[in-house]
């Protein structure tokens, strides 16, 4: 069933009118709600914003703005960084904050808000509580144009934070046509020059006065071609194109398309100190000009970049605690070097063939490879270093743990309750020899050696696979207002998460290991020169323990 009754409005624009089949005699002389989709996707690419954030809501207004838009934004290229849709009927308080937190992560700085006013309200309000900064540009429809008239009646925050918002809103005002101006004189005489711009925000007083103009001039024309007698006694029913013709009307020309909707003009309005100013204005061909010099959110003139700019926090290598970690890292790793050519140069002397030069040499590699560590970290993130800096973890820990678990596990084999056997072995001296052989050999240094490497080349292989099968990425970690960066390590349901925890899994048993034999010969003198030596590499972890986590704490902004 349709309404065939004429009807023109200055007011109405949902797209439900633009259907000819139920509203036939239906025409506004002011743009349907998708038009204003349509000229913000233009207005983007004016801007320069090829990628934007949405947020729009699930009622038809909202649903007709956001098909328009990206029916002529998939055209212009613009891509979308996050769509967020609200729901002004159930969304509460915290929906709108977990909304406006996902929005903080976004690749873009560029936020439409393709709604009606309320979500519009909720979600400005919450990006005010979320510490959203000025780097942020919000641009909305005649819904965002709503918003900007009630500021004066919010919080002092939330004014400041409107501050710079863009709205896009059907333009009443036309400078330079007769009809206006002529209006435009009336009124200044009658309520003076300072009040004339009161007529651009006239709340479509101005459309509903084209409306009256275009109905008029319908029906003084066909009176004039058909006779009002005709009129009259119905036999001529008017046509919808009977009052679409073309016509100079108090808003400027008029120009209808067959749905009787006009196309008419947009007008940008910048919210600036408290006051819409319109700084741009559009016609329908898609020509953009600005009308007045805008403020955005920043303070400035200058259309912002809708690229983020993040703080980026990596340990910097000029600041003065990064200095410090590398400075200490570099001493410790030439004085190892320096102990190192000591040991190789004297190594035929009793007491460095007693210590065994195989075992310190281990050590002494797993300790340059832990001291490394701060060099991999200290500079941005790649997928190198994150490779790198894990590698030398990896290794080092495992050659400094094995080299000073061998020394404890020797200590262990010579140590052992043997003697506590000895009556035993008076008797069974087979039993007696053969374990007293199983001990020169597992205390020989071959066997020692081959003990002490078997897991470091373990772990070796492993990150092979892992690098082989799936290399380190880098995760980006953004707040509103930082990113930085960490070393992905790949799902554990993979192979290269299988050798990630096989590798973990080796470092514990490597401690706990160490653990165990340490705790067998806790009762041996300290006055033992390898029982010191253990001290002292364990020393010598500690520090670089301490050192490496440190060194994640001395960041840099860029």
């Amino acid at each position: 069933m349709s309404y065939s009754k004429l009807f023109c409005t200055g007011t109405a624009t949902s797209d439900v009118f633009s259907n000819k089949d139920l509203f036939p005699l239906f025409y506004r002389t002011l743009p349907a709600d998708s038009f204003q989709g349509t000229f913000i996707a233009r207005y983007c690419t004016y801007m320069g914003w090829t990628t934007i954030n949405i947020v729009t809501g699930t009622d038809s207004y909202s649903s007709s703005i956001y098909a328009a838009f990206w029916a002529k934004a998939f055209a212009l290229g613009i891509t979308s960084a996050q769509i967020q849709v609200a729901d002004s009927v159930t969304f509460l308080a915290a929906d709108y904050r977990r909304l406006v937190n996902q929005l903080s992560s976004s690749t873009s700085r560029v936020i439409l808000c393709l709604s009606g006013p309320t979500i519009i309200q909720q979600v400005m309000r919450a990006a005010t509580t979320a510490g959203f900064g000025k780097s942020w540009v919000w641009v909305g429809g005649d819904g965002m144009g709503s918003y900007l008239s009630q500021v004066p009646h919010l919080s002092a925050q939330e004014q400041a934070f409107a501050e710079g918002t863009l709205a896009v809103f059907a333009a009443e005002s036309a400078p330079g046509t007769y009809r206006y101006e002529q209006l435009l004189a009336e009124y200044s005489s009658i309520y003076g020059a300072s009040h004339a711009s009161d007529v651009s925000h006239s709340a479509f007083a101005l459309f509903t006065g084209a409306c009256l103009e275009t109905m008029v001039y319908g029906w003084v024309q066909i009176a004039r071609q058909y006779g009002v007698a005709n009129i009259l006694n119905g036999s001529y029913r008017p046509r919808l194109a009977d009052f679409t013709t073309p016509l100079i009307t108090v808003t400027g020309a008029t120009s209808f398309l067959p749905t009787g909707d006009r196309d008419g003009l947009y007008v940008v309005l910048n919210l600036q100190n408290g006051t819409t100013v319109p700084v741009y204005q559009g016609d329908p061909s898609g020509v953009i000009v600005q009308k007045a010099t805008p403020m955005f959110p920043d303070g400035t003139s200058t259309p912002p970049d809708w690229r983020p700019s993040y703080s980026l926090i990596y340990p910097d290598p000029t600041t003065p605690g990064v200095i410090a970690i590398l400075a200490l890292s570099g001493i410790m790793a030439i004085c190892i070097i320096v102990s190192w050519a000591w040991m190789v140069l004297y190594r035929k002397t009793r007491r460095m063939r007693h210590l065994g030069l195989s075992f310190l040499t281990t050590l002494c590699v797993g300790l340059l490879a832990l001291l490394s560590i701060p060099v991999w970290r200290a500079a941005v993130p790649t997928p190198t270093r994150c490779a790198g800096e894990v590698s030398a973890l990896f290794l080092g820990f495992s050659l400094s743990l094995s080299s000073i678990y061998i020394r404890s596990f020797r200590i262990f084999k010579i140590f052992d309750k043997y003697a506590a056997f000895s009556c035993f072995c008076e008797v069974y001296s087979f039993f007696c020899n053969s374990r007293i052989v199983s001990k020169v050999w597992s205390t020989s240094t071959r066997a020692l050696v081959a003990r002490m490497l078997a897991i470091p080349l373990i772990q070796a292989a492993l990150l092979a696979i892992q690098q082989t099968t799936s290399p380190i990425a880098l995760v980006e970690l953004r707040t509103i207002t930082t990113l930085s960066y960490m070393c992905d390590l790949g799902s554990f349901a993979t192979l290269s998460g299988l050798a990630w925890n096989l590798s973990v899994l080796l470092n514990l048993l490597l401690l706990l290991l160490l653990g165990w034999t340490s705790f067998r010969i806790r009762h041996i003198q300290a006055s033992y020169q390898d029982t010191q030596w253990l001290v002292y590499a364990i020393q010598h972890i500690f520090v670089r323990a301490i050192l490496y986590f440190h060194s994640i704490d001395f960041t840099h902004s860029s």
